[in-house]
Protein backbone atom coordinates (compact mmCIF):
# COMPACT_ATOMS: atom_id res chain seq x y z
CA UNK A 1 0.00 0.00 0.00
CA UNK A 2 1.40 3.36 -0.96
CA UNK A 3 2.01 5.89 1.77
CA UNK A 4 1.55 9.31 0.16
CA UNK A 5 -1.99 10.64 0.54
CA UNK A 6 -3.41 7.28 1.48
CA UNK A 7 -6.30 6.78 3.85
CA UNK A 8 -6.30 3.51 5.81
CA UNK A 9 -9.59 2.20 7.21
CA UNK A 10 -9.90 -0.84 9.49
CA UNK A 11 -13.25 -2.52 10.07
CA UNK A 12 -14.14 -3.62 13.60
CA UNK A 13 -16.09 -6.85 13.08
CA UNK A 14 -17.31 -7.10 16.68
CA UNK A 15 -17.92 -3.64 18.09
CA UNK A 16 -21.02 -1.54 17.70
CA UNK A 17 -21.20 2.21 18.37
CA UNK A 18 -22.70 1.54 21.81
CA UNK A 19 -19.67 -0.42 23.11
CA UNK A 20 -18.06 1.61 25.94
CA UNK A 21 -14.47 1.09 24.75
CA UNK A 22 -15.41 2.52 21.35
CA UNK A 23 -16.21 5.85 22.98
CA UNK A 24 -12.60 6.18 24.18
CA UNK A 25 -11.33 5.69 20.61
CA UNK A 26 -14.01 7.80 18.96
CA UNK A 27 -11.57 10.42 17.69
CA UNK A 28 -10.29 7.81 15.24
CA UNK A 29 -13.57 6.04 14.50
CA UNK A 30 -16.56 6.57 12.27
CA UNK A 31 -19.74 4.54 12.01
CA UNK A 32 -22.31 3.45 9.50
CA UNK A 33 -25.42 1.84 10.96
CA UNK A 34 -24.03 -0.61 13.57
CA UNK A 35 -20.61 -0.90 11.92
CA UNK A 36 -17.49 0.73 13.38
CA UNK A 37 -14.43 1.71 11.34
CA UNK A 38 -11.10 3.17 12.50
CA UNK A 39 -9.14 5.45 10.20
CA UNK A 40 -5.75 7.07 9.83
CA UNK A 41 -3.55 8.62 7.16
CA UNK A 42 -0.55 6.50 6.22
CA UNK A 43 1.83 9.29 5.23
CA UNK A 44 3.49 9.84 8.63
CA UNK A 45 3.52 6.15 9.62
CA UNK A 46 6.30 3.60 9.69
CA UNK A 47 5.48 -0.03 8.67
CA UNK A 48 5.41 -1.22 12.31
CA UNK A 49 2.94 1.56 13.15
CA UNK A 50 0.69 0.43 10.29
CA UNK A 51 0.84 -3.15 11.56
CA UNK A 52 -0.04 -2.00 15.09
CA UNK A 53 -2.92 0.16 13.83
CA UNK A 54 -4.41 -2.74 11.86
CA UNK A 55 -3.91 -5.18 14.75
CA UNK A 56 -5.46 -2.87 17.36
CA UNK A 57 -8.27 -1.68 15.11
CA UNK A 58 -9.82 -4.89 14.00
CA UNK A 59 -11.45 -7.06 16.61
CA UNK A 60 -12.91 -10.35 15.53
CA UNK A 61 -11.75 -12.49 12.65
CA UNK A 62 -10.98 -11.81 9.92
CA UNK A 63 -9.49 -8.35 10.19
CA UNK A 64 -10.36 -6.25 7.17
CA UNK A 65 -8.52 -3.09 6.18
CA UNK A 66 -8.96 -0.86 3.15
CA UNK A 67 -6.51 1.57 1.57
CA UNK A 68 -7.71 4.48 -0.47
CA UNK A 69 -4.92 6.28 -2.29
CA UNK A 70 -5.22 9.95 -3.13
CA UNK A 71 -7.79 10.69 -0.43
CA UNK A 72 -7.30 13.12 2.41
CA UNK A 73 -10.68 12.48 4.01
CA UNK A 74 -11.04 13.10 7.67
CA UNK A 75 -13.96 12.27 9.88
CA UNK A 76 -15.35 14.20 12.79
CA UNK A 77 -15.30 12.60 16.21
CA UNK A 78 -17.38 9.40 15.97
CA UNK A 79 -19.03 10.63 12.77
CA UNK A 80 -22.00 8.71 11.39
CA UNK A 81 -21.23 8.64 7.68
CA UNK A 82 -23.88 8.64 5.01
CA UNK A 83 -24.40 5.76 2.62
CA UNK A 84 -23.32 8.07 -0.22
CA UNK A 85 -19.98 8.81 1.46
CA UNK A 86 -19.40 5.12 2.24
CA UNK A 87 -20.09 4.21 -1.40
CA UNK A 88 -17.59 6.88 -2.50
CA UNK A 89 -14.94 5.39 -0.21
CA UNK A 90 -15.68 1.88 -1.47
CA UNK A 91 -15.37 2.98 -5.11
CA UNK A 92 -12.03 4.65 -4.42
CA UNK A 93 -10.57 1.63 -2.59
CA UNK A 94 -7.30 0.51 -4.17
CA UNK A 95 -6.31 -2.20 -1.71
CA UNK A 96 -8.00 -4.63 0.65
CA UNK A 97 -6.04 -6.36 3.39
CA UNK A 98 -7.60 -9.43 5.04
CA UNK A 99 -6.07 -11.45 7.84
CA UNK A 100 -5.50 -15.14 7.17
CA UNK A 101 -4.20 -18.20 8.98
CA UNK A 102 -5.63 -17.17 12.36
CA UNK A 103 -4.47 -13.57 11.85
CA UNK A 104 -0.80 -14.52 11.59
CA UNK A 105 -0.62 -13.46 7.94
CA UNK A 106 -2.42 -11.11 5.61
CA UNK A 107 -3.72 -11.36 2.06
CA UNK A 108 -3.53 -8.13 0.06
CA UNK A 109 -5.84 -7.55 -2.90
CA UNK A 110 -5.21 -4.76 -5.36
CA UNK A 111 -7.14 -4.19 -8.59
CA UNK A 112 -5.57 -4.87 -11.96
CA UNK A 113 -4.73 -1.63 -13.71
CA UNK A 114 -5.56 -1.88 -17.41
CA UNK A 115 -3.82 0.18 -20.01
CA UNK A 116 -6.23 2.70 -21.62
CA UNK A 117 -6.27 0.75 -24.92
CA UNK A 118 -7.21 -2.51 -23.18
CA UNK A 119 -10.77 -3.44 -22.45
CA UNK A 120 -11.90 -5.97 -19.91
CA UNK A 121 -12.22 -8.64 -22.62
CA UNK A 122 -8.90 -7.79 -24.29
CA UNK A 123 -6.05 -10.24 -24.26
CA UNK A 124 -2.39 -9.30 -24.05
CA UNK A 125 -1.32 -12.59 -25.64
CA UNK A 126 -0.01 -12.60 -29.22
Amino acid sequence: MAHGGTLLIVEDNVATPSFPYIQSRAAYAFTWNDDVYYWTHLSPMQPIEVENFVSRGGTGYPTNAFSIQGRSDSFTRFERVTEERLIGLARATNGILVSAYDAESFVLWSPVRLEPEQGLGSSTKS
